[in-house]
């Protein structure tokens, strides 16, 4: 009880640590809708080529696909292709980006939380060539949004679900149902950023499982796009797609904010 008290009292610090209108990073007034100015938005780290699977960056040299191939997958995902079928981030995990997500998963910051959840929303609007208007109809886009669950302790312990806050920004701007109640996560796993790369995937092996019975129903034959705010490893991600493919999902894409090097 004491831990969600001052999880709260953060969560109320940090609603208001800057007024609307200005830029969450150089604190000028930001002369846009977003609270970011310009020229921090040019600041923020493109995550450039990349894997078409996992959304690995990979050196340009290696992004030509060749004729016939309709693009290049990093050395992992050629090994062994992902549960999931695509993983759509803008950015790399680089400052000073990696700073707002700092702010936001561990200081409680829901101003840059916020931000966040509308830069993701802007670059998927266009990646999907998307207008303001509904559009739940338009080929490629998911049926439903899940947000990485987290364990109830970790969610108390927190105040708040980061992922949840950032699915619910993408539901406001594109119009997708967040699909509440269908997985949970029912192990209480080590933090991921503490681990190695072959201990990650261990860590969150059987970590989540159907909320309910009747959850596999909804599963079936949907697509989903699985919300979190970093990718590192995939391994969070893959155990997720694992699930819901067991269950018949048609599709699973993975949204997140931003997308490591693969040395992290």
């Amino acid at each position: 009880m004491q831990g969600s008290m001052k999880a709260r009292r953060r969560l109320w610090r940090a609603s208001f640590g800057i007024l609307p209108g200005h830029c969450v990073l150089c604190r000028a007034a930001s002369l846009q809708k977003l609270d970011l100015c310009r020229p921090c938005v040019a600041k923020l780290p493109r995550l450039g080529p990349h894997c078409h699977s996992c959304a690995a960056p990979l050196p340009l040299a290696e992004t030509d696909p060749g004729p016939g191939k309709s693009g290049l997958r990093c050395g992992r995902c050629q090994i062994k292709p992902p549960r999931f079928d695509t993983v759509r981030t803008p950015y790399l995990y680089a400052p000073p980006l990696d700073g707002l997500l700092s702010r936001f998963k561990f200081n409680s910051d829901l101003v840059a939380g916020k931000l966040l959840g509308e830069l993701l929303a802007n670059e998927l609007r266009t990646s999907f060539y998307l207008g303001q208007t509904s559009h739940s109809s338009k080929p490629g886009l998911p049926d439903w949004m899940i947000p990485i669950p987290l364990h109830w302790r970790r969610h108390l312990s927190r105040g708040f679900n980061q992922a949840r806050v950032l699915a619910d920004s993408l539901a406001d701007t594109l119009h997708i149902p967040v699909a509440d109640g269908l997985i949970k996560r029912n192990k209480a796993t080590q933090a991921q950023r503490q681990l190695r790369r072959n201990e990650r995937s261990k860590n969150v092996k059987h970590a989540f499982t159907l909320a309910s019975r009747r959850a596999g129903t909804t599963i079936e034959g949907q697509n989903f796009a699985v919300v979190d705010d970093i990718v590192t490893t995939g391994s969070t991600a893959e155990a997720v797609a694992e699930l819901l493919k067991q269950h018949g999902a048609a599709a699973v894409d993975i949204w997140a904010v931003a997308r490591t090097r693969l040395e992290n």
